[in-house]
């Protein structure tokens, strides 16, 4: 039997639990992207209540993989770990920034897109899952892979969990 850890990832955390095995795949991937500025600022903002966009970016990215794994689906591990990384990569204070607060939902996943390529080579499937993760909200950006509605979906989980809990 496989040991399982607990990953330390802000409020999600404590049930976030993934093999050992597992996180050093998802370290591996994205080790060029944590050791960037935008990490840092990430790191420096809140999403939801008191959890980082960095950290919430993070329970994002263990809930998706964790629930391709759970339902037994083929991915593209890789791009479903980028996207859910990135896609909320917009670099600003939500909370405190009237032009860009105002409709924050709405307009991020566009400002975290274009953020994301103008630091990284990205594909169609990690951008289709940066710019519909809001969907349905954001009506016309359809999530178009099962990588792109598991991050929909884990991104939710994740905000209701971060405020609730």
């Amino acid at each position: 039997m496989k040991k399982k850890i607990v990953t330390d990832r802000g409020r999600m955390g404590h049930i976030m639990k993934i093999k050992s095995c597992d996180e050093n795949i998802i370290t591996e991937i994205l080790s060029d992207y944590t050791e960037s500025d935008g990490t840092d600022i990430m790191k420096k903002y809140s999403h939801h209540a008191d959890v980082s966009t960095y950290d919430h970016a993070m329970n994002v990215v263990y809930a998706s993989y964790k629930m391709s794994k759970k339902f037994r689906l083929r991915v593209d591990v890789k791009s479903l770990v980028v996207g859910a990384y990135l896609h909320d990569y917009y670099l600003y204070d939500c909370h405190h920034n009237e032009s860009r607060g105002k409709f924050h939902g709405f307009r991020h996943p566009k400002v975290a897109l274009q953020n994301a390529e103008d630091h990284y080579d990205l594909n169609d499937k990690e951008r289709n899952i940066i710019e519909s993760h809001m969907w349905p909200l954001t009506i016309t950006k359809f999530p178009k892979s099962k990588e792109a509605v598991l991050i929909c979906l884990a991104d939710k989980y994740c905000a209701l969990g971060e405020m609730m809990f």
